[in-house]
């Protein structure tokens, strides 16, 4: 999964994990029917603002600092594009669009970096 950041530079970022505080999505989800379906709806209709968070992977372009020059509390938008690949072609992709987004914190998480938030505005193109 790879994501444009919208904080204080546009940035093109891998995502590992992705949902609320109870249903994720990463990287190593088994993808069954309903599983990304289920989390777009629990975004799409849930009270706003939502819980949201992510863990992204620092690369040699962008540095594990890149969150901490955000502070708590700053905007941000994310826009998330999944594909769901097979032997034959493209099975699913959806564009997710998140924006109106306040960081709660973010941490290191193994060797990425897990960005806590809340979020106003949803939307999937799928």
């Amino acid at each position: 999964m790879y994501a444009y950041a919208h904080m204080n530079d546009v940035k093109l970022i891998q995502i590992s994990s992705l949902g609320d505080f109870h249903t994720k999505i990463t990287t190593s989800t088994k993808v069954v029917p309903g599983v990304i379906t289920n989390l777009e709806t629990i975004f799409d209709k849930g009270k706003k603002p939502f819980p949201f968070e992510f863990i992204w992977i620092p690369d040699k372009h962008i540095p594990a600092s890149f969150t901490n020059s955000v502070k708590p509390g700053s905007d941000f938008s994310l826009d998330l594009r999944i594909q769901i690949l097979e032997a034959d072609g493209v099975k699913y992709h959806a564009n997710w669009s998140f924006a109106q987004c306040k960081l709660s914190r973010s941490s290191k998480s193994g060797g990425g970096v897990k960005v806590l938030a809340n979020c106003n505005y949803f939307r999937s193109e799928s």
